[in-house]
């Protein structure tokens, strides 16, 4: 099984795209262990590490969702589901998962959901053409990630029809617990993909894909012979060797950009605390740009300061109603000064840049070129504009 994992690209070449997907890999994993766990014991202690496993998957990603309800589905059709909900196990998980998310849930309701404000307006459907094409991307997508996993597993045991159905829906209630929870999540989707009119993405169906190489053996009928083992973990191992060969040549394309200017959060955040020293003293506690960009800079920045995401200036400032940054009402911005930053080459941001320091005391603004050196070799060069307005008030 391990062999398999390696050869599903979530779990070597897009390991580099370390995100929230990528977190929750292990999420998934150790909630759906922990269930399986609880529904075959029924202690309470396996209930308390389920609940507090599917919190953080909740807590990590809203998408997690789909997980819960694989394993409500998962529980309920369970040939043991009396004597399981007779226990204390799925009572401790649902006691846990609600305790360990009640501070957040209370937090969405005070900010009037504003997470789910953020992904209508960069999600929503603009047309049904939009939509159906988004719904054919997650589904060739995902197909397509899974895909060598699958044709390893075809060519070496030459299943029969047979083997087939039973690893699609098995016959036995115990493996049929493990197929749903596989089945679920990546199919749930595309029912609330229709009804609210989201459009989704492969990459989303990341730690789901966990439990495939599971689905695919766990049929009595799957019976892989020697020499099919041996060849997939060649495969594996050369796809680890090819990664690691790769990984070079994958740096040199990274000089040439990546999307957000990904590349070049670290050294803009060096221009940016420059910048800032020359003008005060005071700690850093905002840095402000477009939302790709300001987080990463944040991470490289001494001070971690907080970030405020310059293009919500066109729905507030005045008002303050923060979607993107909370924390930044215009009272602490005046206060605590702030260090911003926008690529030369995007208008819409240095609209915003500038709309924002014609309301506060600021340096002036200056251009920057950026470029990224690696081994020898350089990147391109990347313009960016900065300027800092400084705290208006004593600390």
């Amino acid at each position: 099984m391990p062999f398999l994992l390696s050869v599903i690209p979530f779990y070597n070449f897009l390991a580099l795209r370390f995100d929230h997907n990528a977190a929750l890999i292990p999420l998934w994993a150790f909630t759906t262990w922990a269930f399986m766990r609880s529904l075959s014991t029924r202690h309470y202690g396996w209930g308390l590490l389920t609940g507090l496993g599917a919190a953080a998957c909740v807590l990590t990603k809203y998408w997690s969702v789909f997980l819960l309800v694989a394993l409500a589905l998962a529980a309920v059709s369970h040939k043991n589901r009396a004597a399981y909900f007779r226990s204390p196990a799925p009572w401790a998980a649902a006691l846990v998962a609600a305790l360990a998310c009640a501070p957040h849930v209370a937090w969405l309701v005070q900010e009037n959901f504003s997470p789910f404000i953020i992904v209508k307006g960069l999600r929503a459907a603009q047309s049904l053409a939009d939509w159906l094409r988004a719904v054919a991307e997650y589904t060739f997508g995902t197909l397509g990630y899974a895909a060598f996993a699958v044709a390893l597993v075809v060519a070496g045991v030459r299943p029969s029809r047979a083997a087939i159905r039973d690893t699609v829906w098995p016959a036995d209630p115990q493996r049929r617990t493990a197929a749903i929870l596989f089945w679920v999540p990546l199919l749930l989707p595309f029912l609330a993909a229709a009804i609210s009119g989201t459009r989704l993405l492969s990459l989303w169906s990341m730690p789901a894909l966990g439990l495939l190489p599971v689905v695919l053996l766990m049929s009595p009928m799957i019976v892989a012979p020697r020499r099919a083992v041996v060849q997939t973990a060649a495969i594996a191992m050369a796809v680890a060797v090819g990664a690691l060969i790769s990984a070079p040549l994958y740096a040199w394309w990274q000089l040439a950009g990546i999307s957000h200017h990904a590349n070049y959060p670290r050294l803009l955040a060096a221009e940016l605390a420059a910048e800032w020293k020359r003008t005060t003293s005071r700690p850093l506690k905002f840095v402000g740009g477009r939302f790709e960009l300001a987080n990463p800079v944040s991470f490289y920045l001494p001070e971690h300061p907080l970030t405020y995401y310059l293009l919500e200036l066109r729905v507030r400032y005045e008002h303050y109603t923060s979607y993107l940054s909370p924390w930044a009402d215009r009272a602490s911005l005046e206060r605590d000064g702030v260090a911003v930053g926008c690529p030369s080459s995007d208008h819409d941001c240095l609209r915003y840049m500038n709309s924002f320091l014609a309301l506060v005391p600021h340096t002036q603004p200056r251009e920057v070129v950026l470029r990224r050196r690696w081994l020898g070799l350089e990147g391109p060069p990347a313009r960016f504009t900065i300027a800092v307005a400084p705290p208006t008030a004593r600390p």
